[in-house]
């Protein structure tokens, strides 16, 4: 994987950590328990520091489905908190979970847009070079 797709890995593992703060915010706001959040919150950062990494084999074709599987996940789940923080009229929440929804739509965007160019560079080094394909 390039360099600049590591950017924009590392770049959203700071969105979510930022996501992370706004939705605990909401969550002791409504007092609600924030442990559903600090889960989501380690499985992507799990995935991301994963796809990140130097791997083996195919790892990083793996870790592309992965994480858009995971982006997906977490679309439709802003779009429930959005219609349910519509439905009892929490404005704060709602602003807040409209734009993670953009952030998550946007790298569920890059990584289909980008599966491509990485598979086939994936392909094209291990033919080369099993050994690295991954790097």
């Amino acid at each position: 994987m390039c360099i600049r797709d590591r950017t924009t890995i590392a770049q959203h593992i700071e969105e979510t950590d930022g996501q992370k703060k706004l939705i605990a915010g909401c969550l002791e706001r409504l007092q609600s328990a924030p442990s559903t959040v600090e889960n989501f919150s380690a499985k992507i950062s799990a995935l991301s520091q994963r796809f990140s990494e130097d791997g083996t084999d195919d790892e990083i074709i793996r870790d592309i489905a992965d994480c858009y599987t995971f982006e997906q996940q977490e679309i439709v789940r802003y779009i429930i908190i959005i219609e349910a923080a519509k439905t009892i009229g929490d404005h704060d929440t709602l602003g807040i979970a409209e734009l993670i929804l953009k952030q998550e739509v946007a790298m569920a965007n890059w990584l289909l847009d980008h599966t491509p160019q990485i598979t086939f560079a994936f392909l094209s080094r291990s033919a080369a070079n099993p050994e690295t394909a991954n790097r």
